[in-house]
């Protein structure tokens, strides 16, 4: 009885400190939005173009934390479904990585495709989207310059290769673990719920794949 009570306040205390952890999370966005659509408001056309664009950085980055915790919440009810169906993967992945690659060279980073001939495979695209989202998000964050290389296989898998410093073998095991963010110079002050790589695992196992 009482290792129950004790697992009960610690998932307690965990969703207590996930809503809090969400929301101090989208506040950054909501802010800057605001901040740029007020100064974009009152400046030139020449500076409101620059401007906006932040503000269309700032709500696609929105749009994929409420997307993660949405699909995290799905995930935690047991309710995930995804509808793979026959499709083009190297179509599907291009189109991702051409969304991302302006937020991608803005960073300094060099970004490489390897998607040459179609590779027919079953997948949710949505969901395919979310992860490839989720590891060039992550990429975005810690990996300073270099380069970026995705590559689409012809055995239907998808590899993200950059030149950033890597993971301690410490975090390795845990970098899949929901909230969990490994602490060290790199990851102090990037934002972030913890959920991405969580979620990236999940929807690909949830397509038989890892």
């Amino acid at each position: 009885m009482f290792f129950a009570y004790r697992r009960d306040v610690r998932e307690a205390a965990q969703r207590v400190s996930f809503v809090n952890q969400v929301s101090h999370e989208l506040k950054t966005p909501l802010t800057n939005i605001r901040l740029y659509v007020d100064l974009a408001r009152d400046a030139s056309p020449a500076e409101s173009g620059s401007l906006l664009s932040v503000v269309e950085e700032e709500t696609s980055r929105l749009s994929r934390m409420i997307h993660n915790v949405l699909t995290f919440a799905r995930q935690e009810k047991k309710t995930l479904e995804l509808h793979p169906v026959p499709a083009d993967l190297a179509e599907s992945v291009k189109r991702v990585v051409e969304l991302w690659r302006p937020v991608l060279e803005k960073s300094g980073l060099k970004v490489l495709l390897e998607a040459g001939k179609p590779v027919k495979a079953d997948f949710d695209v949505d969901a395919l989207e979310q992860i490839l989202g989720n590891l060039l998000s992550n990429v975005e964050k810690y990996a300073a310059g270099g380069e970026v290389v995705i590559t689409v296989k012809d055995d239907g898998s998808v590899e993200v290769r950059d030149d950033g410093p890597g993971i301690a073998a410490k975090d390795a095991e845990r970098v899949f673990e929901a909230f969990y963010r490994s602490r060290n110079d790199l990851t102090e002050g990037v934002s972030g719920t913890g959920l991405g790589l969580s979620i990236a695992r999940a929807l690909a196992e949830a397509q038989n794949g890892s």
